[in-house]
């Protein structure tokens, strides 16, 4: 019996709610006969995930390193086992949009280039432990990180809403 359920009479819930073990699946996909305008007559919604897709090879990499940087934090068993094992799915997804821009995006002629060097400045320069260089204060890190977790949460569901829609 935990010393909280000792003097409150309630034992501590779970941190992680999920049942089973989170297994990450490799993902690939062919994209030879993928039409630019993928989402049948919408066009612009289309062309919008398209763009979002540019964001999330360095995003997703940049996901990986920040909930490695968490763990230590995390002192539930399970809940640690679920962001280990959502730490290799994100990395898998981030390797599957690096494939969608390089045989997807460029073979239909979109130029990728500086979208994804921009992207790639923002998650290594701009979100860094140390942002532009700039030494983080040491009682703003942690802080400084549960932020950046916080931008996690909100992309990872605006990609769940997208993802839903498409």
């Amino acid at each position: 019996m935990s010393l909280l359920s000792r003097f409150t009479g309630f034992a501590r819930k779970a941190a992680s709610s999920t049942a089973h073990r989170l297994t990450p699946r490799k993902v690939s996909f062919d994209w030879q006969k993928t039409p630019l305008d993928w989402l049948p007559n919408h066009p612009f919604a289309s062309h919008f995930i398209n763009e979002i897709n540019m964001i999330l090879p360095a995003g997703e990499f940049w996901f990986c390193r920040l909930y490695n940087k968490a763990l230590p934090w995390v002192t539930d068993d399970k809940l640690r086992e679920d962001v280990q094992m959502f730490i290799r799915q994100e990395a898998m997804h981030a390797r599957a949009h690096s494939t969608a821009i390089n045989e997807y995006l460029n073979r239909h002629g979109i130029e990728t280039g500086r979208n994804t060097r921009l992207m790639e400045w923002l998650f290594e320069d701009l979100l860094a432990d140390d942002p532009l260089g700039l030494k983080t204060p040491a009682f703003l890190q942690k802080d400084w990180l549960v932020f950046r977790l916080g931008i996690i949460a909100a992309v990872e569901h605006m990609t769940c809403v997208l993802g839903n829609y498409a």
